[in-house]
């Protein structure tokens, strides 16, 4: 294949990578590989059996990480988790591809992706939809996205990305040395990112990235408003941000309905009670 998908979890997460996986096989053509950078644990740990015992037309892969992972106010301010973080890796990891698209494990295709690969990059690195919401300009900007910023200059009006689904142009992310750039970031005390991965992606990017329609990544929590709006077509991609409090496959922590629906009922239908269609 040219081009691949990859996700990440910890076995905490295995729930939301089969789902996803689910709607891949059912919804696009399945035109590329599939990838999971898998973090804790070793493969023959029971707790990764959901997976391993059901290992076809996809690959795990373990010991992708970043040596520092910093928290952020947004999801904790003590969270370490390299899973946050291991996809600006994938270029490295994964050069021999044209292209590789990262979904977080959070999220649900409905869509055919591979259009994502035909589309034109123009000079950018990687392509990612806006943060926030499609009316809320203040939450699309960077400097929402610092909780430590100690330069004089003003990045109230720089587009910051939402970095649960991205298409990198490897060759070129690899050419920019933008690995390199991310680490040095994670290492700047002159700032600190609150949104984790995604605030350092924004900060060395600094709007210099292709944007990516709303569709393309859709909060559940806006679906309904956004469309109500006419500012929203149909969703290619159903993302269950839940902020570290919620997840659709958790009893305790999936309240999803918006507007008087439950759209934890959709994801349950692409989990298929664990089973990999």
């Amino acid at each position: 294949m040219e081009n691949n998908v990859v996700t990440g979890c910890t076995a905490s997460h295995i729930p939301g990578v089969i789902a996803l996986y689910n709607s891949l096989k059912k919804n696009t053509d399945m035109n590329f590989d599939f990838h999971v950078l898998c973090t804790g644990g070793r493969p023959d740990d029971l707790e990764w059996s959901d997976l391993t015992s059901q290992m076809s037309g996809f690959s795990l892969m373990w010991d992708v990480e970043l040596d520092y992972n910093p928290g952020g106010s947004g999801w904790g301010d003590g969270t370490t988790n390299s899973s946050m973080y291991n996809r600006v890796l994938i270029p490295n990891t994964f050069s021999e591809y044209k292209r590789s698209i990262w979904l977080d494990s959070d999220t649900i295709v409905l869509d055919n992706i591979s259009r994502l690969f035909e589309m034109d990059m123009e000079s950018n690195s990687v392509a990612m939809s806006l943060n926030g919401n499609p009316w809320n300009r203040e939450k699309q900007c960077l400097k929402r996205d610092m909780d430590v910023w100690n330069y004089d200059f003003d990045i109230s009006d720089i587009d910051s990305p939402q970095a649960g689904v991205m298409m990198f142009d490897n060759k070129k992310w690899l050419a920019n040395e933008m690995t390199a750039k991310f680490i040095e970031a994670t290492n700047n005390q002159n700032i600190k990112g609150k949104f984790v991965v995604q605030s350092y992606l924004g900060y060395i990017l600094m709007g210099k990235f292709l944007k990516l329609n709303f569709e393309w990544n859709v909060d559940v929590s806006w679906l309904d408003m956004a469309q109500g709006r006419g500012m929203l077509g149909d969703p290619h991609i159903l993302h269950y941000i839940g902020g570290g409090k919620k997840l659709p496959w958790d009893p305790q922590r999936n309240n999803y309905t918006f507007a008087g629906k439950d759209y934890t009922k959709l994801w349950e239908e692409y989990y298929n009670d664990g089973e990999i269609i």
